[in-house]
């Protein structure tokens, strides 16, 4: 895969949309890898290559804004992180996230009618075409076309295959400035009652949702335990990592836990329910250390976050 995404990978998750690669999160219960030489693990938890375990790939998918031909992307997800560095070898180096300014550039959005594709000249090897009738800008990379048989929403930098490989990269701590707030674990989430799906055979990663100190209902987290280790009560520390909205009208297709719960505000002036992916980290030794993934309402958030420097290990 390193090949075909420009920047390659950075502890196994793909430097061109970062932001979004951050989005994993469990489908069954998962266990920190640790390393044989140390009590700790020289992965870091930020990164599902730190834990052994059924990943959930909904969240991922969903959050890809018609990378493909077809597929409209049900949550659209802005960076709110200005910058991510990561630590190799005593040094630190900037991550370098086009994904977005890619999609701002070239996408033509089917509710804006009005935003016209840049026709700046394009990524190296990408033509483009539009549909017939449509009116949606299409592009394609003949070595995408060959592996997928596919056309794209827009155009990414892709890997040059004649420049040097890069050294594998191994760094395991990150840096970033963000924004928290403190809630509290609350009850457990039935999948099954929320999306209907039979669980009962096989164990399953515990959902939770969030509350504030009044006990209202604020959001959701995606725990790695099962349901018989949830931390319901426990209050967690909050960070975020993006922004994300998904109309309103979406039927629960969008796959969040949160989405029929009879809490959440379904506020009809607006079309979009708006929120923030937030991880929950816990301090060890000097670094913050991932132990859910999550989303917390937008006006929650916005109404109480506090600045933060956040190393994350």
């Amino acid at each position: 895969m390193s090949r075909y995404f420009e920047g390659g990978f950075i502890q196994g998750l793909p430097e061109l949309c970062f932001d979004i690669a951050l989005l994993w999160q469990p489908d069954r219960p998962l266990r920190r890898r640790v390393a044989k030489q140390t009590s700790h693990s020289g992965i870091p938890s930020w990164s599902w290559v730190g834990w052994e375990g059924e990943l959930d790939h909904n969240y991922w998918l969903n959050s890809l804004d018609r990378l493909h031909q077809g597929d409209n992307a049900k949550i659209k997800v802005t960076p709110v992180v200005a910058t991510y560095e990561y630590e190799e070898r005593g040094r630190r180096y900037t991550i370098c996230i086009s994904y977005f300014e890619y999609r701002k550039k070239y996408l033509r959005e089917v509710n804006c009618p009005d935003h016209k594709p840049s026709e700046q000249s394009l990524p190296e090897g990408w033509s483009r075409a539009d549909e017939a009738g449509s009116g949606l800008a299409l592009y394609r990379h003949p070595a995408l076309y060959k592996a997928l048989g596919r056309s794209f929403s827009f155009p990414l930098p892709l890997h040059n295959s004649l420049a040097a490989k890069r050294p594998r990269r191994t760094g395991n701590l990150l840096y970033f400035d963000t924004t928290t707030i403190s809630l509290i674990v609350g009850e457990v989430l039935n999948r099954r009652r929320f999306f209907g799906k039979e669980y009962s055979t096989v164990s399953v990663a515990c959902d939770t949702d969030l509350r504030d100190s009044q006990g209202r209902w604020v959001g959701a987290l995606r725990h790695n335990v099962v349901r018989e280790q949830a931390p319901c009560g426990q209050t967690c520390k909050l960070v975020a990592i993006s922004h994300g909205q998904t109309r309103q009208d979406s039927l629960g297709s969008v796959g969040l836990i949160e989405w029929f719960h009879p809490e959440r505000a379904k506020d009809s002036k607006s079309a979009f329910y708006e929120f923030y992916n937030v991880l929950w980290v816990e301090e060890e030794d000097g670094a913050w250390y991932r132990r859910a993934l999550g989303r917390v309402a937008q006006d929650v958030w916005n109404a109480s976050a506090q600045p933060m420097s956040v190393v994350l290990g």
